[in-house]
Formats: structure tokens, C-alpha cells, sequence
């Protein structure tokens, strides 16, 4: 959703979906921390728990990610954490509370334009997308 009415601003929101056994375990956990049903199976993140916003820039788009950020302020809500968490997955809400608050930055270049066609960031993308995806 955009933010501003210059359009320059994104909210990106986050739906998950977990399957099987790691779905079973996550999904009431996740419904009792706030996230909402989002249907068909997915489950829908609160800006306070996953929050991702792209900024237009002259060059493409900023790329801001910001992982548990005002969800795990207090450590009441980290000691809940861990009581509601089964147990398989106490260990790793530490793992996941050391991310906390931490935000990420990173560049989003237009590879193709509205028309499709390439724009001057696609050979950047051709000689660094082996390196992420194998050659």
C-alpha cells in the first residue's frame, strides 16, 4: 500500500504460510502474538512484527526491513515468547529475538521498465544473479 499520495513511499505486508508440522506448531503461535488470519492457510504479520518499506529514490527503490521491531520492546513480551512458543522452538526465539530491532537496508534497481524492455541495471542484474542463484 502506498504510504504518501506522491506515490514515492510502499508498505509491503507480510502474510506467511507454514505447512505440515512446522504449520501445525507456528500457526495458533502466531494467531495468539496478534497476527491475523489472511485465508487460504496464510497468515498475516503486524507491522510491529515484520515491517518492509520501499522508498523511490532518484536511482530505484530503498529497501527497508525491520525484523521484531516495536513487538519485543519490553521483556514481558520476550519471557512470553517463550512461554507461549513450544518447546522445539524456545532455542531458536532467542536466535530470532537477537534480530530484534535491527533495520536492513538494501537497493532495488528496475531491471525492466512498464514496457518491458531492459533498462540501463539489467546487466548489473546478469553479471550478480549467479552469485544468488548459481550460474
Amino acid at each position: 500500500c502506498f504510504m504518501d499520495a506522491a506515490h514515492t513511499k510502499i508498505q509491503i505486508w507480510n502474510r506467511v504460510k507454514f505447512e505440515g508440522v512446522l504449520g501445525v506448531l507456528l500457526r495458533p503461535v502466531l494467531l495468539a502474538l496478534g497476527c491475523s488470519d489472511a485465508g487460504q492457510g496464510y497468515v498475516r504479520l503486524p507491522i510491529g512484527l515484520a515491517s518492509m518499506i520501499m522508498t523511490k529514490t532518484s536511482w530505484g527503490w530503498s529497501r527497508q526491513n525491520n525484523i521484531l521491531g516495536s513487538w519485543v520492546r519490553s521483556e514481558y513480551t520476550r519471557q512470553s515468547l517463550a512461554r507461549i512458543l513450544p518447546w522445539p522452538l524456545v532455542d531458536m526465539s532467542e536466535w530470532l529475538l537477537s534480530l530484534a530491532n535491527v533495520t536492513q537496508f538494501y537497493p532495488v534497481l528496475q531491471i525492466v521498465d512498464g514496457d518491458g524492455r531492459r533498462t540501463e541495471h539489467y546487466e548489473t542484474y546478469l553479471e550478480r544473479a549467479p552469485m544468488f542463484f548459481g550460474s
